[in-house]
């Protein structure tokens, strides 16, 4: 966003800087939300894919204790 109200661009130049300022702010913020966001939903998958094969192994000791006695 530019606007050219002065012949020697002062104006145009200031709101180049604010643009800058303003998206330096967003990723700022941004990056940490993604992140988070990310490994969030890399726990929860993580943590349903080993949900089931925690009790497959819960199971399994079950048998091998049943299998002993």
């Amino acid at each position: 966003m530019t606007i050219n109200f002065f012949s020697n661009g002062r104006f145009e130049r200031e709101i180049e800087l604010s643009n800058q300022k303003h998206s330096k702010e967003l990723s700022r913020i941004s990056t940490p939300l993604l992140f988070s966001h990310f490994h969030f939903g890399y726990f929860l998958f993580g943590y349903s894919i080993s949900q089931p094969h925690l009790m497959i192994q819960k199971k399994f000791l079950q048998l091998k204790q049943l299998k002993f006695d």
